[in-house]
């Protein structure tokens, strides 16, 4: 038996009223966190849409307009290019080409997209969410 089962069978620690405390200042500590990355968030989106909505498209049409391909600038160098992308792949891309390739064959077409969309590999995440509530007192029971 490994050393992480024979943790995982034991008994947690008395509950003690430290305990509850040390829990309840983490949990108040973590709200408090949340709040303010989510303030931050907030801003970050206002100045990212105003740099890449109003201003970036301003830069780029001037440096495309008069042919300038570089920008010395004091705080660093601005580089202007174009090129084309692929989109990324999605269920109906897939199943267009899928269509083209098996000769307009869409059974085939979707048994194929289908297989592959079941059949793509799961990852388990854990994370603490916060939901939107009515705001009570943090009580704790048990």
């Amino acid at each position: 038996m490994s050393m992480n089962n024979q943790i995982s069978l034991s008994s947690p620690p008395p509950l003690t009223q430290d305990i509850k405390n040390h829990f309840k200042t983490s949990v108040m500590s973590w709200l408090e966190i949340d709040v303010k990355i989510e303030e931050y968030k907030k801003k970050i989106k206002e100045l990212r849409n105003q740099k890449t909505k109003e201003i970036e498209p301003e830069i780029m049409n001037f440096m495309k307009t008069y042919n300038i391909s570089d920008l010395n600038t004091q705080n660093g160098r601005l580089k202007y290019s174009e090129r084309n992308i692929k989109k990324p792949i999605n269920k109906k891309s897939l199943m267009e080409n899928l269509i083209l390739y098996y000769n307009n064959n869409e059974d085939k077409a979707e048994e194929v997209t289908n297989f592959i969309y079941d059949n793509r590999e799961e990852k388990s995440v854990q994370k603490i969410t916060k939901l939107k509530a009515k705001k009570l007192p943090l009580n704790m029971t048990g």
